[in-house]
């Protein structure tokens, strides 16, 4: 007997999770979201929760109308899965010195070279959170006396603690820096 095939109808394409991208809307304010995988579907709202409840009622749109049409719906692309492995030519003079560095911290060769790429990658990952807060920083203009504020991005080769707070001139705690992030 022949296995019945599942009903590729609303339902079964609105329980699929399609992955989005929210970006902010700098011209008119708010946010807009865009699914990758359905070309042309997008949301808007004032406010995060807004921008998520008007993408559920995007994609139902943009499915039923591609139903109805005869259209094909695509379904989401599988996330691309990684082995965590992979090979990387060096100069020898850095694979000395990287093999150097590794004995003096008493770890392996491997285990050095994934301390090093996490911690830069996190370096990247704060530059890009201080360049969005120093733009909020600038929208919210002079008047909090707010003219510089600094970063670090290499904490002598250690992740930087969570309880770390960022220093911001006009600013001081954790708790104003994550108003700041939202």
């Amino acid at each position: 007997m022949a296995k019945r095939e599942k009903t590729k109808d609303l339902k079964f394409y609105m329980s699929l999770e399609y992955p989005m991208t929210v970006t902010e809307d700098r011209e008119d304010g708010g946010h807009v979201v865009e699914f990758s995988d359905l070309p042309g579907c997008v949301g808007y709202g004032e406010t995060p929760n807004a921008v998520f409840k008007d993408a559920k009622a995007a994609k139902k749109m943009w499915i039923e109308t591609a139903l109805e049409l005869g259209r094909k719906v695509p379904e989401p692309k599988p996330e691309e899965e990684y082995s965590g492995r992979f090979t990387q030519r060096l100069p020898k003079d850095l694979h000395k010195r990287l093999t150097e560095q590794a004995k003096v911290e008493g770890r392996s060769l491997n285990q050095h070279i994934a301390i090093l790429l996490s911690n830069r990658s996190n370096a990247l990952e704060l530059d890009k959170l201080l360049t969005k807060m120093d733009e909020k920083i600038k929208l919210l203009g002079g008047g909090l006396g707010v003219t510089e504020y600094t970063k670090t991005l290499n904490y002598e080769g250690q992740d930087v603690p969570e309880d770390v707070p960022l220093i911001v001139e006009g600013l001081s705690t954790n708790a104003d820096t994550k108003t700041l992030m939202n």
